[in-house]
């Protein structure tokens, strides 16, 4: 079993065989950080539900969307709870 550091410097195990919501996410959104389990999974869902992946990066492009009109609006610190893991295109990166 694969082991990560934690913030408080603990090693917290990762279970390989396990998939992760986020990084099934993060297959969708054609990201590097996922294992062959969320791939699988991930798959299974988008068979099941047509358009599936198009949704995602719909949902992602909204979000982008959505902070750079507030940007515009004058707002400048943002809380984006539930990020997962580290994603393409993660918000603090608006200019990419």
């Amino acid at each position: 079993m694969a082991t990560q550091r934690g913030a408080l410097g603990l090693d917290a195990p990762i279970d390989l065989d396990a998939p992760s919501l986020a990084r099934i996410y993060d297959y969708l959104l054609g990201g590097g950080h996922n294992f062959a389990a969320d791939r699988v999974v991930a798959d299974k869902i988008a068979a099941l539900v047509p358009g599936y992946g198009v949704f995602v990066r719909e949902n992602s492009m909204f979000r982008r969307r959505a902070v750079l009109h507030m940007l515009a609006a004058g707002i400048e610190q943002f809380l984006d709870v539930g990020t997962g893991v580290f994603s393409t295109r993660p918000l603090h990166h608006l200019d990419d």
